[in-house]
Parts: C-alpha cells; sequence; structure tokens
C-alpha cells in the first residue's frame, strides 16, 4: 500500500472503531479534549484518538496559546534528556490524561492479543501522540531529535491549515521528521527536512 492509502484506510475505520470496538473514552470535553482508545480488527491495531481543538470552546483556546517551552515531567516520562522542552499547555493536557490512556490502551492489547497502536489526531488531538494530521510545533531541537530517534511517525498537513505552522520556529519550536504535505492539486509530497 502508498501511504495515502494507508492514511486514507486508518481514517476510514477511526469512527468504525469507536462506533464498534470502543474500549475506553475519555470524559469531560470541558477541561481536556475528548480521547477515545478502540480496537480496529481489519488493521490489528489498538487505536487512540484525540479530538482537535474545538474553537467553541475557551479552554482548549488557551491551552493552545500558553506556548512558553516547558520541561517533562520526568515521573511521566524517565529516563528522557533534560533539555527536552515541550508546549506547556499540550503538556498540561496530556499529562491530565495520561494514566488513563496508558491503562486503556494496555487492557485493549491484552484483550485482543496485539503489540500496535495507532495514534490518530488532528491540530491539538495530534500533539499528544503514528499518523497525525494537522501536526502543530510541540517542542524544542532536543523534543524533534528524540522523536526521530525512538520513534516513526508521520505528520500529514493540509497547505490550507494554520495549525503545522504553530507555534513559531522564531520561538525555537520544530517539527521532527515525517512531515507530508497535501498540496493544492491534491498530490502527497514528502518534506524533505525537518521544519
Amino acid at each position: 500500500m502508498t501511504e495515502p492509502d494507508t492514511f486514507s484506510l486508518v481514517q476510514s475505520t477511526v469512527l468504525v472503531t469507536l462506533t464498534s470496538n470502543p474500549s475506553h473514552q475519555g470524559v469531560t470535553g470541558s477541561v481536556v479534549q475528548y480521547w477515545y482508545v478502540g480496537y480496529e480488527p481489519s488493521l490489528d491495531t489498538v487505536i487512540v484518538v484525540h479530538e482537535g481543538t474545538d474553537f467553541s470552546k475557551i479552554l482548549p483556546i488557551i491551552t493552545d496559546i500558553d506556548v512558553i517551552l516547558a520541561p517533562l515531567d520526568a515521573s511521566l516520562f524517565p529516563g528522557l534528556p533534560s533539555h527536552i522542552r515541550v508546549h506547556s499547555g499540550f503538556l498540561h493536557d496530556q499529562s491530565v490524561t495520561a494514566s488513563d490512556i496508558i491503562s486503556s490502551v494496555q487492557r485493549t492489547m491484552t484483550k485482543y492479543g496485539t503489540n500496535s497502536v495507532t495514534l490518530v489526531g488532528h491540530s491539538l488531538g495530534t500533539t499528544f501522540r503514528s499518523v497525525l494530521f494537522g501536526l502543530p510545533r510541540v517542542g524544542n531541537q532536543a523534543f524533534a531529535d528524540y522523536v526521530d530517534a525512538n520513534l516513526y511517525i508521520t505528520h500529514v498537513n493540509n497547505l490550507k491549515d494554520p495549525i503545522p505552522t504553530l507555534p513559531g520556529m522564531p520561538m525555537c519550536y520544530v517539527h521532527p521528521s515525517g512531515e507530508v504535505h497535501i498540496t493544492e492539486t491534491g498530490e502527497w509530497a514528502a518534506c524533505p527536512v525537518s521544519s
């Protein structure tokens, strides 16, 4: 399968997964973004989905604009280099849901006997997690280097979506590798460098 075909398959199965095989879902929605953990049998993968920014609510917007670079919580990220810095708003929301999501993923992996986890999100929903859509810049160069060395991700950006350009590079934010642009012609083009 080509990359776009894989993305299309993942996108089309997310809704089915969440409605037919929901394992767990996050609540509140008013304080942090909704999250869902489900299993997709055709891909033999646990799928973790995070809601993007809901512009009708004030707290997700406040999260988005809390752009101060902050160190990771060593209890949630043991062993990671101390010079990694990430978006403090995203970090806070991640810390609120991390234990519940990790527990849900572990239970779902055990229940279905899979070793595969697919992370899907858009905008604010991508900052927590393989296939990401509209990924904002999450951290500094040390964060991007760590992601590049330890994870395989693809983040897909639509030319008309401003979110992937935020927070700005002058604020020391950078993307990890794996960026794919959807151009005006609909072509999927790999970005040759980290941005």
